[in-house]
């Protein structure tokens, strides 16, 4: 069966504006903001650069910086994902698999980068203060 492009953003819209399990919409974007702030206070501990920075301007430490935080978001998005499948079979008896996982990827990825990037570089500044002071 061939879906065209508006009937797949149709369905998109429609999981986000009603249906079933929103309380998703929250809690894991919660989580991953959780998790990022985590992530960003150990990276500003060790000295690392703010993981955006290193992940967009870092070519030689691409690779490593991406392998990292899979490893310590990749089962969030998972679930995530699995969660929008259901939630696709809940709604209109099929899954879109590839739909399932952009989303789950914005719904965990896009908070837990930018929780990760803020808290390295606030908790970066508040250390350089102390030792100033």
């Amino acid at each position: 069966m061939v879906f065209s492009p508006k009937e797949i953003a149709n369905e998109l819209v429609a999981r986000f504006i009603s249906g079933p399990m929103q309380f998703r919409l929250v809690l894991q974007p919660a989580t991953a903001i959780c998790l990022g702030i985590r992530d960003g206070l150990k990276d500003a501990q060790a000295g690392s650069p703010p993981f955006l920075q290193n992940l967009l301007f870092q070519v030689g430490y691409r690779r490593e910086c991406l392998r990292k935080a899979l490893q310590r978001i990749g089962r969030p998005i998972l679930v995530a994902t699995l969660i929008d499948a259901i939630v696709q079979i809940l709604m209109f008896e099929h899954v879109r698999p590839l739909s399932a996982l952009t989303v789950g990827t914005l719904m965990m990825g896009l908070p837990y980068s930018a929780a990760r990037d803020l808290s390295n570089r606030l908790q970066s500044r508040r250390r350089a203060r102390r030792l100033a002071a």
